[in-house]
């Protein structure tokens, strides 16, 4: 079995975008505060800098006891045991979905770049879909450590 498997892709158009808007937002707060009206507008700023933080990259690791998804810095992630795991294939989300958390009507889909996804099968039922720029090889490294001994 191979060792570890790690990869990150980081979504730099959405980066881009958020880094744009905390700009662009920071600029026309300080300029109301120079023109001596309300405050509201720094409360913008930070908010797009959670965003950015939060979504900018995914990074998706598999052990021999786990497969795990970590948006941005790390707070948003998502742990799911090998056992809990019925399949995994290779699927295409669709053009116009998006990038971020979607919710597909049976589980989620976490992307911040690629359109192609590995998908999860659960034995709950539920699907986590994990979007990737390297589908095959983060379904080997699944598929490979769900080989029964």
């Amino acid at each position: 079995m191979k060792p570890r498997y790690e990869h990150s892709e980081t979504g730099w158009l959405m980066l881009l975008t958020m880094v744009a808007a905390l700009l662009i937002t920071l600029g026309v707060a300080v300029a109301g505060w120079v023109g001596g009206r309300a405050l509201y507008g720094f409360a913008f700023p930070p908010l797009f800098a959670l965003v950015a933080l939060n979504f900018y990259r995914l990074a998706v690791s598999v052990d021999a006891e786990k497969v795990v998804a970590r948006l941005g810095i790390g707070l948003i992630r998502r742990t799911i045991p090998l056992a809990d795991i019925e399949s995994a294939k290779i699927e295409k989300g669709a053009w116009y979905g998006g990038w971020g958390l979607r919710w597909t009507g049976k589980g989620w889909f976490w992307t911040v770049l690629s359109l192609d996804a590995v998908a999860l099968n659960l034995k709950n039922g539920g699907e986590f879909l994990i979007g990737t720029d390297e589908p095959q090889a983060l379904l080997e490294a699944i598929a490979e450590r769900l080989k029964p001994l």
